[in-house]
């Protein structure tokens, strides 16, 4: 998951979980949980992955259920009673799940998704550690008792009005460059929107307020875009026109289990991905290598059109 997804998952999940019964926790893997929640409406299953890849979802994949529970799930299945709402924060890959317990206590399950390794903290409502799945004895003190502080942040938003998105691109060369920069959330499909609506001459702040929304109202309209042979999630329609290629899902959730089960890209598959991309644009210059042509031939005669 991306930043972007990251964000938007959070938003989406908020908006059709919260409230919901949780009716049991297993932990088919060491860094995988599986929620099963009743929302009032269906039963469903939340999975939290807390890995080097964290991500968070539904998911309708059947997951096996340990004969004997681990430490961390045992004590989240005595714990936890109803998932109350879903945030993340604004300028980093961690999500806080609220729950309430059975006697209507606060938590927070927290999922950290930085640094290449992922791990879920549950807080009480005094802010305090009550256990987390991977203990660290460092500068942040994660160990069980001790007041839960959140990750560095190390990005500004990009909806932020000091930073706004026009001026990173004034200075961008490519989409590449918006991707190095600092600005959270940033994804490869939203950077090339974002730089290809200023090259076509759009308003990219327009991109800017479109996304803000969605993720403010939670409803997206998932979508895998094809851009130059690349292809990535967006949770919302911006600016379909710019990409090759459009595949709509009906969620966030549906579209990311259809990326796990897409089968890796064979060498083969990769090949004849980039001989189609270069193809594709030694047309491109081709055709603009006549356009110059055509017009070097018309400004010839310069005392002509001065005349």
């Amino acid at each position: 998951m991306d930043s972007l997804i990251f964000q938007a998952m959070a938003a989406e999940l908020n908006r059709t979980l919260a409230n919901s019964r949780v009716d049991r926790v297993v932990q088919p893997a060491a860094a995988t949980l599986v929620l099963r929640l009743w929302t009032g409406r269906e039963k469903v299953q939340l999975l939290l992955r807390a890995d080097a890849s964290a991500a968070f979802h539904r998911t309708t994949a059947a997951h096996a259920v340990p004969a004997a529970p681990p430490r961390f799930c045992q004590l989240l299945r005595a714990r936890l009673s109803r998932l109350l709402a879903v945030r993340a924060e604004p300028c980093d890959r961690v999500v806080h799940f609220r729950f309430a317990g059975a006697e209507n206590e606060r938590y927070d399950l927290v999922l950290e998704g930085i640094a290449g390794q992922g791990n879920l903290v549950l807080v009480d409502a005094g802010g305090k550690i009550v256990d987390l799945l991977r203990r660290d004895d460092g500068e942040r003190k994660l160990l069980p008792g001790a007041v839960y502080q959140l990750p560095e942040a190390r990005y500004r938003s990009l909806f932020a009005a000091d930073h706004p998105v026009l001026a990173s691109l004034c200075t961008a060369g490519s989409s590449a460059d918006l991707l190095r920069g600092d600005l959270f959330p940033m994804s490869p499909p939203l950077a090339h929107a974002l730089f290809a609506t200023v090259a076509t001459g759009g308003d990219p702040l327009a991109v800017q307020g479109a996304l803000q929304a969605a993720l403010a109202d939670g409803r997206f309209a998932p979508r895998i875009v094809t851009w130059d042979g690349r292809s990535g999630p967006l949770p919302c329609a911006l600016g379909d026109a710019l990409f090759d290629r459009v595949e709509p899902f009906a969620s966030l959730s549906a579209l990311l289990e259809a990326e796990a089960a897409r089968p890796e890209e064979t060498p083969g598959a990769f090949a004849a991905r980039l001989r189609s991309l270069v193809s594709r644009q030694r047309k491109k210059l081709a055709k603009r290598v006549v356009d110059i042509e055509r017009e070097r031939q018309r400004h010839a005669d310069p005392d002509g059109l001065r005349l």
